[in-house]
């Protein structure tokens, strides 16, 4: 999971950059997991955490060339994972009440990147856990999943 969400991210990233030109965008898939920790899935949560402050960093690092960064971190998406993380772990079911689908989380992290957004949280429910974690993480790991 590291060598996926991390080192590949930034592998790729670096191998993209000096080929981008004035304008351009990046968009990189991080996780409204990346704002709480997760017990059960802490190894994900916390590779998305780096998602998240690489970023921030680069958005600063590409500033001077005009190229726009932005981080996508839907929460629960409607894919395959979501099957194989209730079957092989102790997350119950109800915690993906409200996935969200993939064509809703790329129309907004289009609209996002294309207005030069720092960040693109698709979903009333997810922006307001993310927000709650910024100053409340604890409580915002257990409206996550669904125990407050």
């Amino acid at each position: 999971m590291i060598d996926v969400n991390v080192t590949s991210l930034v592998t790729l990233t670096s191998v993209c950059v000096p080929f981008m030109s004035k304008g351009g965008h990046i968009i990189q898939l991080c996780s409204a997991s990346a704002y709480v920790p997760l017990y059960d899935l802490n190894v994900y949560a916390s590779s998305k955490a780096f998602v998240r402050h690489f970023c921030n960093g680069l958005r600063n690092e590409l500033k001077g060339r005009n190229i726009s960064v932005t981080e996508v971190s839907p929460g629960w998406v409607s894919t395959e994972f979501i099957s194989v993380a209730v079957e092989d772990s102790k997350i119950p079911e109800k915690v993906f009440r409200g996935a969200l689908t993939k064509e809703d989380v790329v129309k907004d992290a289009m609209r996002c990147a294309l207005r030069g957004k720092p960040r693109s949280i698709c979903g009333f429910r997810n922006k307001v856990i993310t927000a709650i974690a910024s100053h409340f993480p604890r409580l915002a790991s257990k409206v996550w999943m669904n125990q407050f």
